[in-house]
């Protein structure tokens, strides 16, 4: 920074202004610059080959799918629909049948047969529960065991006498609902809705190669042009306005005066510093006409 007294010469910065954020501008102007052109190149150089490729591709799928929409369901998906609405028809109708009397009379002796396993386990178990490290021996394992064997076995001889919960009643008339439907709507396949998406799909697909294979619209170009155009103007603004965030003497002289700080917020009107050249001072001064013969060039004022 200058300070009173220095002398300076034309152009010498005087004041650097904050340009942080002004240089960052600068930096986002030559972005979008960069961006824009970018832009306007892909449009001149014409469709990429391999984005024609790909989008023949999607046209073909697309064609194919409206063919397979407007032929409705296949023999193969139809009878796999009838199989599973047969099968779930078939556990629900197994929910209600009543159990045969061996599979009451092979519950029962399982779980006859669990529970002397279980007193037999529980004798062994007693002999040596006085022992501190009985939780870690064979014995308790082979009670655990036998217990949850009997606990299985009175579940299942309790679920063929009870019949079937309610739960598992709703849940395979809902799985039989679901079969049902499904059938359903196979055979009212096509429906118009899918029709119309199918057809919509081809026809975007259709819309996009045309598009790859015409180019570039003139509107196009001429909207990509004005964008770069725009980007310039806003890039040599944005450097305009970096450039002006100095202030440099516009003469060679002395700093008489500096009216700013560090820091300090300049006001508009108000001068940052006085320059002056004291090489060659004037001064108009009044003489009297008789001490004009007193006075003589070069002589000095005090």
């Amino acid at each position: 920074a200058v300070e009173v007294g220095d002398w300076v010469a034309a152009g010498d910065l005087l004041v650097a202004l904050n340009t942080e954020e002004l240089a960052r501008a600068v930096t986002r102007a030559e972005v979008d610059l960069a961006t824009a052109e970018a832009e306007l190149a892909k449009l001149q150089q014409g469709s990429d080959p391999g984005e024609v490729v790909v989008a023949e591709a999607n046209l073909a799928a697309a064609r194919e799918n409206l063919v397979k929409v407007q032929s409705g369901a296949t023999p193969e998906e139809l009878s796999a629909a009838e199989a599973k609405v047969a099968a779930a028809q078939a556990k629900l109708n197994g929910l209600f049948a009543p159990p045969s009397g061996g599979e009451v009379e092979e519950a029962r002796a399982a779980l006859e047969k669990a529970e002397i396993a279980r007193q037999e386990a529980l004798r062994e178990y007693d002999k040596i529960k006085w022992r501190n490290d009985i939780g870690m021996t064979a014995e308790a394992a082979a009670l655990q065991k036998a217990t949850v064997d009997v606990e299985q076995a009175q579940g299942k001889f309790d679920k063929l006498n009870v019949g079937p919960t309610n739960a598992s009643v709703q849940e395979a008339k809902s799985e039989l609902q679901r079969a049902v439907s499904d059938l359903e709507q196979l055979k009212n396949r096509p429906s118009a809705a899918e029709i119309a998406e199918a057809q919509a799909k081809v026809s975007e697909a259709e819309q996009k190669l045309n598009k790859l294979n015409a180019g570039a619209s003139g509107a196009e170009l001429q909207s990509a042009e004005a964008k770069v155009s725009k980007a310039q103007l806003d890039l040599e603004e944005a450097r305009l306005k970096l450039t002006k965030a100095s202030i440099t003497a516009p003469i060679e002289g002395a700093i008489l005066e500096v009216n700013l700080t560090a820091g300090e917020r300049g006001t508009v009107g108000k001068a940052v510093a006085t320059i002056a050249d004291t090489r060659q001072l004037k001064l108009n001064v009044k003489v009297a006409e008789v001490d004009i013969p007193q006075i003589s060039l070069g002589q000095e004022a005090t």
